[in-house]
């Protein structure tokens, strides 16, 4: 038995099996088969028998719908019994396909190669999943982020690497992560080739920390220090990022040794201090929030990224202003 026997549900005429002709069959076997009728529940098969053998129509639309079954097409078929009770061979074309189906997975097993399936149900622990036989897949091989609700994946398709076959237990364990992180780790090997610094680039907000947010530009994280989100002041960084969210950044240094990706926003931007003589010219009257109170005074931001110093001999002609000054004031106002 051989994959050609199955290519495309047909045996081309080259890759007959060599039970063709003969008269010693085996029972047990997959041979070689022509259709030469077929009628609304029934498609009678020529085996090269006395006569020919009848299998139900319903096996082939259940395991063969991408496929016409036409007169005269050479299929491959599982002889069951030589002669049944009414003097015809027993034949099964839905054994044969899962015997084709058992030999393309070994094969992807053996190979590596990934297998595409459909889940059928939610079981426990994970899902049962169609490749052509019922397999197993666990609900930590799902995805890249474990899964909580697997009713959401029933009737998905997937792309699942073969991880344990055992076609006589009928345990098949298949992974769709392993998958996906073959392709996360190709992605990535062809976004480092391409990078560049300097680049402006869109990435997704993956993961918000004290110091900064790791942002995915493509298949490979870079980190977008705190520093570098704006020009201001910045304490809080989910006061200005969202995991999950769209931003466009630019690459501000890359080492492709180590693949350590520095990222910015706020050099998106035009700097601040850029042309600020004619912002704000000496003499005029401007708002601003206070940022920080010190023992010499406060610092008042007046705009993104531009802080002044009110000194504590600014702040009154009046009122000789001592450290306890603080009181008087309080920061964001």
């Amino acid at each position: 038995m051989g994959e050609d026997l199955f290519e495309n549900q047909e045996i081309s005429m080259e890759e007959v099996l060599s039970s063709e002709g003969k008269s010693n069959f085996q029972e047990g076997e997959v041979i070689s088969g022509e259709i030469i009728k077929i009628d609304a529940e029934n498609v009678f098969v020529d085996v090269g028998l006395k006569s020919e053998g009848v299998i139900p129509l319903m096996e082939f639309n259940q395991y063969n719908e991408n496929s016409e079954i036409k007169v005269g097409k050479k299929i491959g078929v599982y002889l069951k019994k030589i002669e049944g009770k009414s003097g015809c061979p027993v034949l099964s074309y839905e054994k044969a396909y899962g015997i084709k189906k058992s030999e393309e997975l070994r094969r992807a097993y053996q190979n590596g190669e990934a297998v595409e399936g459909k889940v059928i149900r939610k079981v426990k622990g994970g899902l049962c999943i169609n490749i052509g036989r019922d397999a197993f897949l666990p609900q930590s091989q799902i995805s890249l982020q474990f899964s909580k609700d697997l009713d959401c994946f029933v009737g998905q398709k997937f792309k699942v690497k073969i991880t344990k076959f055992s076609s006589e237990e009928n345990n098949i364990v298949v992974s769709s992560r392993l998958v996906l992180e073959k392709e996360r780790e190709e992605r990535k090997r062809d976004r480092i080739t391409s990078l560049k610094e300097g680049e402006v680039c869109w990435g997704i907000v993956k993961r918000i920390t004290e110091f900064g947010a790791f942002v995915d530009i493509g298949g490979i994280d870079g980190l977008l220090h705190k520093n570098d989100i704006s020009w201001g002041r910045v304490e809080k960084v989910g006061e200005f990022l969202k995991e999950g969210e769209e931003i466009e950044v630019k690459v501000i240094s890359f080492n492709p040794d180590t693949q350590k990706i520095s990222l910015g926003l706020k050099q998106l931007t035009t700097h601040p201090w850029e042309n600020i003589e004619n912002k704000y010219p000496i003499g005029s009257l401007v708002s601003g929030r206070v940022r920080n109170i010190t023992n010499f005074g406060f610092f008042i931001e007046i705009e993104e990224g531009i802080e002044g110093l009110v000194h504590i001999s600014e702040i009154s002609w009046t009122e000789k202003m001592k450290t306890s000054f603080q009181s008087r004031f309080q920061r964001g106002h």
